[in-house]
């Protein structure tokens, strides 16, 4: 699968589609429902298509959110259909959502934002994360390349009896 496929799945989500889901779900429905469906379905295909075109998103309370600085480390993984996203199941807290291209699979990760990269990259690790994200570049690091617990502690202290 590749990206055209992908934002060509996206497209077909409108009006049309809100009525077919609403008739899935076997319920009486009116105009109104079509129109707060419809919206849903376009809120999903913004953030969709924001994560496609850049690579992944982080979500606070279902908005975009664009930190200057520190590092994303994901508490939970939570991979989903592409298809099957629905921002209103995701609502709270602060996600972390990228999209495995060939696959179509939507990974939506609870994640904390950590100041210092040593404290990121000791927390990913004992949660067996494989990357933290670095909002200051913009860049993923592999936790595999960090330093050891040892050395870790050894700059923390050090860090501490500078000032």
């Amino acid at each position: 699968m590749n990206i055209k496929n992908l934002e060509t799945r996206l497209k077909k989500h409108d009006t049309t589609k809100a009525v077919e889901i609403l008739k899935n779900e076997k319920k009486d429905f009116n105009v109104l429902d079509v129109i707060k469906k419809t919206k849903e379905i376009k809120e999903n295909n913004f953030i969709l298509d924001y994560v496609l075109k850049n690579g992944g998103a982080t979500l606070y309370d279902s908005d975009i959110y664009e930190p200057s600085n520190g590092y994303a480390v994901a508490l939970t993984n939570n991979i989903i259909d592409i298809k099957d996203f629905n921002i209103k199941n995701f609502k709270s807290g602060i996600k972390g959502l990228w999209i495995d291209i060939e696959s179509g699979l939507l990974y939506i990760d609870t994640v904390v934002i950590i100041e210092e990269l040593e404290s990121a990259l000791l927390i990913a690790k004992k949660l067996k994360q494989l990357e933290i994200y670095n909002f200051n570049t913009k860049e993923c690091i592999k936790v595999a390349q960090m330093l050891t617990f040892e050395e870790s502690v050894k700059i923390t202290k050090r860090n501490r009896y500078k000032g």
